[in-house]
């Protein structure tokens, strides 16, 4: 779409210019070029639109992105407490760490806390309000360590409002470590 757009408008731009060249640039023929010129910036900006969406549409899809994010970083903070003390968190509050750190992510639209529920012994649900579903197969950005639970199954997939994760955590994958 982008290639397309810049060979157009480079096109009608040599066009034009190969016009004045040759002393073809009557008062009709330069109408003619502007009326060109307006339908491809107006053009360029409805395809944009419809391409991309409108600005509220971004920013929504960014905020399910952060949200999305915040949550495999509480999930893995929950694997990590899972394997330090063989047991889950009642509460998202006992994951915060001044030694590491590790504070809890706030919902960035409504500054709550995530919900969390501990469900039994080894799973939990992680629960968020999203604004938009992110389809089957959407790529998510993801940070550059590895996920901790990136098995298969593991999906982020939400439809639009609040969605819950439910996690169950596997003794073999994540075991509980031995104190020293």
């Amino acid at each position: 779409m982008k290639i397309l757009s810049v060979l157009v408008v480079a096109g009608a731009i040599f066009g034009y210019y190969l016009d004045d060249l040759k002393d073809r640039l009557t008062g009709s023929r330069r109408n003619i070029w502007r009326v060109v010129a307006i339908v491809l910036v107006v053009g360029s900006i409805i395809a944009g639109f419809s391409v991309l969406g409108t600005p509220q549409t971004q920013r929504k899809l960014r905020y399910d992105a952060q949200k999305v994010s915040d949550l495999q970083n509480i999930q893995w903070q929950i694997v990590n407490y899972w394997q330090q003390k063989g047991v889950l968190p009642t509460a998202l509050q006992e994951l915060e760490d001044p030694i590491s750190g590790f504070t809890i992510p706030l919902d960035p639209q409504t500054d709550k806390l995530y919900e969390y529920k501990k469900t039994s012994t080894l799973s939990f649900n992680l629960c968020a309000d999203f604004n938009k579903p992110l389809a089957t197969g959407t790529s998510l950005t993801r940070m550059a360590y590895p996920e901790p639970m990136g098995k298969p199954g593991d999906t982020w997939q939400h439809e639009s409002g609040r969605q819950c994760f439910e996690r169950t955590i596997d003794p073999e994958l994540y075991p509980v470590r031995s104190k020293i």
